[in-house]
């Protein structure tokens, strides 16, 4: 007698209790990719917006801790615009400017040579639709101050404000005693229906004032 083959195929049933095992498995492999993909994209995003934040906040420190350091002596700066309310401006008068043009809650002008090209800068920070704008102008060749190029310093931002202090620590609303400015920005990142508010301060000295 010869050997019957043992070997047999599949039967309809067990193909379709393969086939809807496998793509059960399959799916659940797929929400667990997708629910990681999205918490890393989610956290990569708020990441992004506090580093930007504080890319922003270090770099309004640097600028403003050189308010006064004014190698050109340039001629008396018009008066500024009052963009925000509690504001104190500097009189377009006297011989030469301030070191503080505007002191405002939200905002801030002064005069700094910030790029080293021994010209004195004009830069004042603000709060414009959810951006930190920086409006920059200098007077090269000694000429009128030219319009401000504004550019985009951090974007997603709820928040701007300034603290402006005397040698004491008292705050103070005079330009001429502003010693020291507090610096904070505040951003709100809404995660899963929460929102999470992220605000960073930093406290400046103004080091060419005495």
């Amino acid at each position: 007698m010869g050997l019957q083959s043992k070997q047999r195929g599949y039967s309809l049933l067990e193909l379709v209790l393969f086939t809807g095992i496998f793509t059960v498995v399959l799916g659940a492999v797929y929400l667990m990719y997708w629910t990681n993909q999205t918490t890393f994209t989610r956290g990569k995003s708020a990441i992004d917006v506090h580093q930007h934040a504080r890319v922003a906040l270090e770099t309004m420190a640097m600028e403003i801790r050189m308010a006064g350091y004014d190698p050109s002596s340039p001629a008396t700066i018009p008066l500024q615009p009052v963009i925000a309310q509690n504001c104190a401006a500097d009189p377009p008068t006297g011989s030469g400017p301030s070191a503080i043009l505007l002191a405002c809650a939200n905002a801030i002008t002064f005069i700094a040579d910030v790029d080293g090209s021994n010209v004195s800068d004009r830069v004042t920070y603000r709060l414009a639709g959810g951006k930190i704008i920086r409006d920059f102008s200098s007077p090269w060749g000694g000429g009128p101050w030219p319009a401000a190029t504004p550019s985009d310093l951090a974007d997603k931002v709820t928040g701007l404000s300034f603290t402006y202090r005397d040698s004491t620590g008292t705050v103070t609303a005079t330009l001429a005693n502003i010693r020291r400015i507090t610096i904070t920005v505040t951003v709100e990142e809404t995660k899963a229906g929460r929102t999470e508010t992220f605000q960073p301060s930093i406290d400046v000295r103004l080091r060419n004032l005495s």
